[in-house]
């Protein structure tokens, strides 16, 4: 009864967000076929339910001050179902997502793990482009049926070191599993 419950009001928030019209919200629900998680944006950042321009991301931050579909630093929430892909395929995945985006000279390197949803830890890679060009991290954390996916990118090296913490808190903080 109470899995239905929040079921159902997951389903509200997300039906009466004003964020399907793509405007910036706090944050929300991303719910799907056994998983649901709530959202909330660090402050100064916009949650918005969908990306435009991938259907497979639920999620997108950005900055308040920055247009969703050009900005320069972002934070994209996808959820992959473990009977769908293999972990070291996922990763590969994301490798190949970066280098068709930035190019075949890149560098993978795995970075800190990161806390996520109190009993968890989400593993880290850090890729770069060449000189102080593009950059992402990409945070897998794996749960009971999916892999949760926070891909942090930023089009420079410098963008990307400044809002390194605030994304490392969102993955830490912000981002709960609904039981």
């Amino acid at each position: 009864m109470r899995r239905m419950l929040l079921a159902a009001m997951a389903a509200f928030l997300l039906l009466a967000s004003p964020a399907l019209a793509g405007e910036c919200t706090d944050g929300g629900a991303v719910t799907g076929p056994g998983f649901g998680y709530m959202l909330t944006a660090p402050s100064g950042w916009c949650f918005f339910f969908k990306d435009a321009g991938d259907a497979d991301v639920r999620a997108l931050l950005t900055p308040e001050k920055d247009d969703p579909a050009s900005a320069p630093v972002s934070i994209r929430v996808r959820v992959v179902f473990r009977s769908d892909i293999s972990l070291n395929d996922l990763w590969q995945a994301e490798i190949n997502r970066f280098k068709k985006r930035h190019g075949d000279t890149y560098s993978a390197d795995w970075g800190l793990d990161i806390p996520f949803a109190r009993n968890f830890a989400a593993r880290t890679l850090d890729l770069a482009a060449p000189a102080l060009g593009p950059r992402a991290t990409v945070a897998v954390a794996e749960q009971a049926t999916v892999f949760v996916v926070l891909t942090y990118s930023a089009d420079w090296a410098d963008l990307h070191d400044w809002h390194r913490d605030t994304f490392r808190r969102f993955a830490k903080e912000f981002v709960i599993p609904m039981q």
